[in-house]
């Protein structure tokens, strides 16, 4: 169905290399006629993509019509594409079908690899052509771009026409995975927080410290999708000013392993890998928290103590503390 407006208006949130890549081919392509193929895992976001090439496309001002190839039953999907013409049987309605409804805009196709293979080429005649034919009914012009998106590999499907492979992917993106550009989790987790926190009207401020490095390790096989559900999931079970790690699902919190503890004591190993999974200057921000912390741990909160031992002026300690987020512990909580 369509989307609601907020929906319409999601930006796509990433500063990692190949997600500037992508970027970069959305402006070439976005401008030109060109049918575009959007290639990604379930849950990377292909349906994004393909509505911010229409929305900066000379078509913005026309129809953006979507078709889930997947759900739509094979002996169906005909009608549904090109239409039921006046002559077919009185107990089927006439129907406009989607590449009409698209006329003039964008047709959005989506899990494409699914189509019934009987359809492959009056889907491919449609696109060559600028035309289609309804079922029962006679041949019409149809102006209509087509962006295309999978998450197979269509070039190796049997299933597939390598025609209209060809013919569809003309123009190719492919979306990484989210355990591709992993630099980006944290810009998307605040952005999904900031928005599920003014939908549930709550005052939340930002993520517990050690929430980030466990994003950061999960290894998102549900991508984007996944780990939006996760979030909002966590804004509404969190009850304070920051999303806290127990707020999270069990399930997350089981699969994504354990993070290293906050003293540096515990397994080094996997202090290694929650920091491998963090681009540098975030894993060096983190080790340099964790390290204060913990001497403050060891100080008592004692901050002169701490300043000395880390070979810092007090001052210094108390900026990088503010700059970090690490609060000198409150000595009745403290164990040593």
């Amino acid at each position: 169905g369509e989307p609601d407006d907020a929906e319409l208006l999601t930006p796509i949130v990433g500063a990692s290399p190949p997600m500037i890549e992508v970027m970069k081919a959305l402006g070439r392509v976005a401008p030109t006629d060109a049918d575009v193929l959007v290639i990604g895992e379930s849950g990377v976001g292909k349906e994004l993509i393909a509505r911010a090439i229409h929305q900066n496309s000379l078509r913005a001002d026309k129809p953006f019509v979507i078709v889930n190839c997947s759900a739509i039953p094979d002996n169906l999907i005909e009608a549904e594409l090109f239409g039921i013409g006046r002559r077919v049987a009185t107990d089927v309605d006439a129907r406009e079908g989607k590449f009409m409804e698209a006329h003039g805009g964008t047709l959005f196709l989506d899990e494409v690899g699914e189509m019934a293979l009987d359809v492959q080429p009056k889907l491919l005649r449609a696109i060559e052509m600028k035309e289609i034919q309804r079922v029962g009914g006679k041949t019409i012009q149809a102006d209509v771009r087509i962006i295309a998106a999978t998450n197979k590999h269509l070039a190796e499907d049997p299933s597939f026409r390598n025609d209209l492979y060809y013919r569809l992917s003309g123009v190719t993106i492919r979306i990484p995975p989210l355990r591709e550009r992993k630099s980006d989790i944290t810009l998307i987790s605040d952005y999904f927080l900031r928005g599920s926190a003014a939908k549930l009207k709550k005052r939340i401020l930002s993520f517990d410290s050690d929430v980030i490095p466990r994003l950061a390790a999960h290894p998102w096989n549900g991508n984007v999708r996944e780990l939006k559900n996760v979030i909002e999931t966590a804004v509404l079970k969190c009850s304070g000013a920051l999303v806290r790690l127990e707020d999270f699902p069990k399930e997350f919190l089981e699969s994504s392993g354990n993070a290293a503890p906050e003293s540096l004591g515990g397994s080094y190993d996997q202090f290694l890998r929650d920091m491998a999974a963090l681009p540098l200057e975030q894993a060096s921000a983190e080790f340099e928290r964790r390290l204060i912390h913990h001497v403050l741990a060891q100080t008592e909160g004692n901050v002169t103590h701490a300043s000395k031992r880390l070979g810092i002026g007090r001052t210094a300690l108390h900026r990088k503390m503010r700059h970090l987020g690490v609060e000198r512990p409150d000595p009745d909580d403290l164990d040593n």
